[in-house]
């Protein structure tokens, strides 16, 4: 045997294995990385328009130093800080590389034999010397249906990304609102302040003239440190409104920052046509419908595992005795008598079926939240428009009403502080409508996957 005849030898002998891989269907070799491995471009996704994709560190510092910032600026923000969304981001990253290993074919293993060696003059060129390969050939569809699997769990992760940024996207615009609401409250607050001290200062004049008593003035100071308790109140309340949103963009922000004032009125909307485009386009269908197909393929994948794998020997050697070079080749299989994957098949064939009920679960869930958004939306729409049309002009008068007839001696002072009293809770209950309009919108949009 020459050291030629053993390069031809090996040469044959991996030709045949390639032949052999390609004509089975294990063409990725894994030579290279395949396409959908490079770097996710979040262009793909549909949700929030004016998300810029894959902004640079200096992009991101940048904005997050501006004295003032937007909703989408914060969104942008939130797209590269945000722990959930990287997370989910990374997830992508752990179903590409589930799929490049599916497509990578098994490896051969090499085996170097020397055979029937003479005990007596111990020598290995006195024995049967040959090099064989072995490879694995992936037979039945198993390898295919592990593949379509693989590449249907990576769309479902994408799919999954999206919901994410949806729901996240959703919970800073609705800090947004809050922090809105709580700088436009503290300015209410302010102005009720101020007509209860005027109350106040009329209180303790007339009773310094003895003209009243002393219960009036301290009816008068009671509804005025209310008030002062209510705005100390909202300072801690924007504190901590301030630190949720910073959890959520992944920066420090100051209340300068957060621009803006609540929206004063609302579109009018209607339930099926909101639920239709959820159901339509919503990522966590999408991806239910993913995780059904992925659960249909390892029910193929399993009942293709009931053929067992060849494995391929060729070797080439040289007989001892007449020094003549030959080669050999075998396969060699398991029979599938008492283990054809029976119990595997089973498994995989109600995990198909939790996948269904699963996705109907989903579709379920997401009509129950949209019912509830929606109740909110309608019944703080409702609240704001009578407060606004009826309530608030009534109590306005009222109060007017109230002070002439007090200076005119036909009415008590008590009578003037239930005044004060229902008109400052009319205006305080507008803001609070408003507020909750607002929250109910912000839930709707992130599920239909609309910005504000």
């Amino acid at each position: 045997m020459t050291r030629r005849g053993h390069g031809c030898g090996i040469g044959v002998m991996l030709l045949c294995l390639t032949t052999l891989a390609t004509t089975s269907g294990c063409v990725a070799t894994g030579f290279r990385r395949p396409d959908y491995a490079q770097r996710f471009d979040d262009s793909s996704l549909p949700v929030q328009t004016s998300v810029r994709p894959n902004l640079l560190d200096e992009e991101i510092l940048e904005i997050g130093a501006k004295k003032t910032l937007h909703a989408r600026e914060f969104f942008q923000l939130a797209d590269r800080l945000n722990p959930k969304i990287v997370a989910a981001r990374e997830q992508i990253g752990v179903a590409v590389g589930e799929l490049w290993q599916t497509e990578l074919l098994p490896n051969p293993q090499v085996a170097i034999q020397a055979a029937t060696i003479p005990i007596s003059g111990f020598s290995l060129r006195n024995s049967e010397r040959s090099i064989a390969i072995f490879q694995p050939l992936i037979i039945g569809g198993r390898r295919q249906a592990a593949i379509a699997a693989a590449s249907a769990s990576r769309l479902r992760d994408i799919k999954r990304l999206d919901a994410v940024r949806r729901r996240v996207f959703g919970q800073i615009q609705e800090r947004i609102y809050e922090i809105q609401y709580l700088a436009e409250s503290k300015n209410l607050l302010d102005d009720l302040l101020t007509l209860a001290s005027q109350t106040l200062k009329v209180a303790t004049n007339r009773f310094q003239e003895r003209a009243a008593p002393e219960t009036e003035k301290l009816k008068a100071q009671v509804e005025t440190e209310r008030l002062k308790i209510s705005r100390r109140r909202r300072n801690h309340e924007g504190q901590a409104a301030l630190s949720r949103l910073e959890s959520l963009v992944g920066v420090k922000i100051t209340a300068s920052q957060v621009v803006g004032t609540l929206p004063t009125s609302q579109p009018e909307i209607e339930f099926e046509t909101l639920w239709q485009a959820i159901h339509e386009n919503h990522p966590l269908i999408l991806a239910a419908q993913r995780s059904i197909e992925i659960a249909s393929h390892e029910v193929d994948r399993a009942k293709a595992e009931r053929i067992p794998d060849v494995r391929l020997r060729l070797a080439y050697g040289q007989d001892r005795e007449t020094n003549d070079s030959f080669v050999e080749a075998g396969l060699k299989f398991p029979l599938p008598l008492y283990n054809r994957n029976q119990g595997k098949i089973m498994a995989a064939k109600h995990r198909l079926t939790i996948a269904r009920q699963g996705a109907i679960a989903v579709k379920a869930d997401l009509r129950a939240k949209l019912a509830r958004y929606y109740a909110s939306y309608t019944a703080a729409a409702d609240q704001v428009g009578s407060l606004t049309k009826k309530i608030l002009p009534a109590a306005t008068r009222s109060l007017s009403q109230t002070r002439d007839g007090y200076q005119a001696g036909r009415q008590s002072f008590i009578e003037i502080l239930d005044a004060q009293r229902t008109l400052n809770e009319a205006r305080l209950a507008i803001l609070d409508g408003r507020r909750d309009w607002c929250m109910a919108a912000a839930k709707i949009l992130s599920l239909i996957g609309r910005e504000n």
